[in-house]
């Protein structure tokens, strides 16, 4: 888990291209995730939509993911009471499922893909 100071820190990198962009939007959505602890559920859920759009399953994501399938599986089950994921692991899973560790911590993810889908027809 960022600590304020590591979050302060990232502000004062100056990163080329895409990459600043990049730390600027996670920060900004890892800061608003933690902010509501009730959003940790949301996070599972999020998981659980992409694992299901992109037919994975728990090991095949855990793999992807370079995680252990039984912590992913656990972190799926909401076994860990208090469960507050590093910055690495949000990383890691973000990208197995081929999307940004911001889309993750959408508090509505459902609704966006929805909106979205609305904006192409």
């Amino acid at each position: 888990m960022l600590t304020k100071q590591q979050i302060e820190l990232l502000d004062t990198l100056l990163m080329p291209y895409p990459h600043q962009q990049f730390l600027r939007e996670f920060k900004k959505a890892f800061e608003s995730f933690f902010a509501n602890p009730h959003n940790q559920d949301q996070l599972i859920v999020n998981i659980r939509i992409l694992m299901g759009l992109r037919n994975l399953k728990t090991e095949e994501l855990s793999t992807a993911a370079m995680k252990n399938r039984s912590y992913i599986g656990r972190l799926l089950r909401k076994d860990f009471p208090n469960f507050q994921p590093n910055f690495q692991t949000i990383i890691s899973i973000a990208k197995a499922l081929s999307v940004k560790p911001s889309v993750l911590l959408l508090t509505d993810l459902q609704n966006e893909f929805q909106s979205r889908l609305n904006e192409i027809e």
